[in-house]
């Protein structure tokens, strides 16, 4: 599909493919109106990291210097497209009232798995530098690189073994002495497997929690390493 800015709704940006005009949420994925209205897309797995850090791991990378930003769909349309949606706008996704567990502009990286959603505050990543933890019925890792500002995400299954990760000196590794991975993931061994990444969101969390109002927060590390 060709994508292009549409409008933007409740501080999250609404797209629209060209193929079929469908109105689509940044924030989920989900067609909200069109054609393909109730489809879903699927999370591609990507990071946030400096560009220094980057070019060290993936020296033949290329960059996309700008982009056209192009809308052909009037707001009042999208707006009463999403309205519509709803006999109640309060039910719509992305327009729930501010959740208070959280001050408004928190950093987050937010984690759904199975359709479970979890929020991880920034700060408590950072002191931790390593989260393990359970979602949806899977063990996962949340691993802070302190050197590229990164978050990262992980299954923690490996080979058909639940390992606990653990950072030392900026190279994560098997809390049970097997495996060692670069932060975002790459073995460090030849012919042993990469930890696989899993989507992961970093946003404030007065976006996140609007549209995962469900999801619940994870305030504290207890078996961080």
């Amino acid at each position: 599909m060709t994508w292009e800015v549409a409008a933007v709704w409740r501080r999250n940006m609404i797209v629209r493919d060209r193929e079929t005009g469908s109105l689509w949420q940044h924030a989920t994925g989900e067609a909200l109106a069109g054609p393909l209205a109730g489809r879903q897309l699927t999370p591609l797995p990507g990071t946030q990291v400096t560009w220094g850090v980057w070019r060290q791991e993936q020296p033949e990378t290329t960059a996309v210097a700008s982009a056209e930003w192009v809308s052909h769909v009037p707001k009042a349309f999208v707006e009463f497209a999403l309205r519509s949606t709803s006999q109640d706008g309060l039910n719509v996704p992305g327009m729930q009232r501010n959740d208070s567990r959280l001050p408004p502009h928190t950093p987050v990286a937010g984690l759904v798995v199975a359709g479970e959603a979890r929020a991880y505050p920034l700060e408590m990543l950072r002191a931790a530098g390593v989260v393990n933890d359970a979602l949806g019925g899977q063990p996962v890792a949340l691993v802070y690189d302190s050197a590229g500002e990164r978050v990262c995400a992980f299954d923690r299954r490996v080979s058909g073994r639940v390992v606990s990760l653990a950072l030392r000196a900026g190279k994560l590794y098997a809390a049970e002495g097997a495996g060692r991975w670069r932060s975002d993931g790459a073995s460090r061994v030849e012919s042993a497997p990469s930890l696989r990444w899993l989507p992961l969101s970093r946003q404030r969390w007065l976006g996140w929690s609007e549209f995962h109002p469900g999801g619940d927060v994870k305030m504290a590390a207890p078996f961080a390493t």
